[in-house]
C-alpha cells in the first residue's frame, strides 16, 4: 500500500519551482489582463455616474425654474 504522503508530496519546492517557472509569465500576464479590464471598467464606470450627474443636474436646475416661474404666477395672481 502506498501513501500519499511518501511519494506525491504535492509541496515539494523543487515541484513548486517547476511550477511557477513554467507557468509564472502566464499567471502574471493573465493578471495583468485582469488589472487592465478591470481599470478599464471602472474608468468606464466613472464616466457613467459623470454623465448621469451632469444629466441630473440639468434635471436639477430646470425644476428649480419651472418651481420659480411657478411661484412668481402663484404670487402675481393673489396680489390681483
Amino acid at each position: 500500500m502506498m501513501e500519499y504522503g511518501s511519494s506525491l508530496n504535492f509541496s515539494n519546492n523543487e515541484e513548486e519551482k517547476g511550477v511557477e517557472e513554467e507557468f509564472g509569465d502566464e499567471y502574471k500576464e493573465d493578471e495583468e489582463r485582469d488589472l487592465q479590464a478591470l481599470r478599464k471598467a471602472v474608468r468606464i464606470q466613472r464616466e457613467r455616474v459623470r454623465k448621469a450627474c451632469l444629466e441630473l443636474e440639468t434635471k436639477r436646475l430646470a425644476v428649480a425654474s419651472v418651481a420659480n416661474e411657478t411661484m412668481a404666477m402663484i404670487m402675481q395672481l393673489q396680489s390681483e
